[in-house]
Formats: structure tokens, sequence, C-alpha cells
């Protein structure tokens, strides 16, 4: 999920505009999948959802809060870099 997020933050950074209910279907499987994503799975989903913010597409809040809670727990699981 983390990546497909991505992917569409990207499309959006080159001036493709991305689907709203694609977004929101996307937006919503992070959500549902939260709680088993890893350290990168977290960061690259944060980074997707600032990436879309940048560009004006709203992103469901409850999702950055249940991505959010998950990186409170694998915080200690980043290595080092």
């Amino acid at each position: 999920m983390s990546t497909t997020l991505y992917a569409v933050a990207k499309l959006a950074e080159e001036r493709v505009d991305p689907d709203a209910a694609a977004v929101e279907t996307v937006s919503e499987q992070a959500r549902r999948v939260a709680g088993e994503m890893g350290p990168e799975e977290v960061s690259n989903t944060l980074y997707a959802i600032a990436g879309l913010a940048e560009k004006g597409v709203e992103v469901d809040a409850a999702v950055v809060r249940a991505v959010n809670e998950q990186a409170r727990h694998v915080a200690g699981e980043v290595e080092p870099a």
C-alpha cells in the first residue's frame, strides 16, 4: 500500500491529477493495514501523504492518525543510517 500511495503522490508531483476515488481507495486500505506496517512502509506512507497534501490532494485524517500511531510503535525498529 505504501508504494502505491507513494506512486500516486509522485504522479501528482508531475502534475498528473490523481483520481480522487483511487486516492480514497488506496488510503482506506492503508488505514486498514497500518497496524501491520513496518518502519519503511510507515515512512513511505507518511511521505506520500505529505506529497499529496503539498499538491492539494486531501487524505482522510483517519488514515494519517492510523499511520502516525503505527509510527510510534515501530520507531524503535528503525536502524540508524
